[in-house]
This record gives structure tokens, C-alpha cells and sequence, in this order.
């Protein structure tokens, strides 16, 4: 995932800095299966697996929506503000539907595919939630202030205010 996301984001700083949170939800997701007693089998021992790529996914997206947030606006701020506001609203909607389509997963007559469908909706949600609490501060702190402009508290305001 790492050198895939280096690849696509022509970064390797903003590529570690994707795929670090990705950690956070596999072990959320094995700390919620320990909590709610479920056992690690063939089935679940996958879910680790799948986060990494659905957390990949909510990840590159907000970091490549950042970056170009980032050239056009200068602070690192008002980019993350921006990028949150714009992408942040598409991943929210988009784990919305995956979330629902899995939990129907949890009415199956089958125990694999109920615990399959839950444990799957629960790392998406987890996914989106590092997506939009902490990769953006840990874009800001990777990003130089320097490289990027001025980011004065006002001129955040200033630029959060206007249309999207």
C-alpha cells in the first residue's frame, strides 16, 4: 500500500503520512472484535486485510484533494479546511452506503456472514473517522509552513468563507 500510494501521490512523505492511520483501524477493528467477543477465524482474520484497503482508499483521497487545496489556497489551514469541507462530504456519503449495504450482511441466517457483514461495516466506519480526525492534522504537521505561504489565522477564515 505504501508504494502504491507513493506512486499515485508523487510523495513519499504524504504516502507514509496516508498510510499511518491505516494502522489505527486494524487495531480499532481486532480491539472492537476482542470487546464484542468475537473470534479471530478464517473469515474475520481478513477484515485486516480489507481495512487496509478501504483505509487506503478514504486516505489518498483526502491527502491528493489537500495537496491541490494546498496549491491554490497557500495555507496549510484553510487547505485542510477546504479539503474537509469538499472530499470530506463524498467519503462521509460513500462509507454511508458501504456501511448500509454490509450491516444488511448482519441479518444473514448464516453466523460467518453476519459477523462477515458487522465487523466489515464497523472498519469502514473506522476508516472514515481516521480519515477525517487524524490524517489532517498529521498533513498539516508534515507539511513545511514555509513551502506553502502564510497561515495566518485570519486568512483561514477569510478563505473558509468563500464558496465551494
Amino acid at each position: 500500500a505504501l508504494v502504491i500510494a507513493t506512486v499515485l501521490l508523487r510523495s513519499i512523505r504524504f504516502a507514509i503520512v496516508s498510510v499511518l492511520p491505516i494502522g489505527l483501524v486494524v487495531v480499532g477493528i481486532y480491539a472492537f472484535m476482542a470487546t464484542f467477543g468475537y473470534t479471530v477465524n478464517v473469515v474475520t482474520a481478513t477484515i485486516a486485510a480489507i481495512a487496509v484497503g478501504v483505509g487506503i482508499d478514504f486516505s489518498t483521497h483526502f491527502t491528493a484533494r489537500y495537496r491541490e487545496e494546498l496549491e491554490g489556497v497557500g495555507g496549510r489551514l484553510a487547505a485542510v479546511r477546504r479539503a474537509g469541507t469538499g472530499t470530506g462530504g463524498a467519503l462521509v456519503l460513500s462509507a454511508l452506503t458501504s456501511v448500509l449495504g454490509f450491516l444488511v450482511m448482519a441479518l444473514a441466517p448464516t453466523p460467518i456472514f453476519a459477523t462477515f457483514g458487522v465487523l466489515t461495516a464497523v472498519m469502514i466506519v473506522l476508516s472514515l473517522a481516521v480519515a477525517l480526525l487524524v490524517l489532517p492534522s498529521l498533513l498539516v504537521g508534515v507539511t513545511p509552513q514555509d513551502a506553502v505561504g502564510d497561515d495566518d489565522p485570519d486568512a483561514v477564515e477569510v478563505e473558509a468563507s468563500l464558496p465551494v
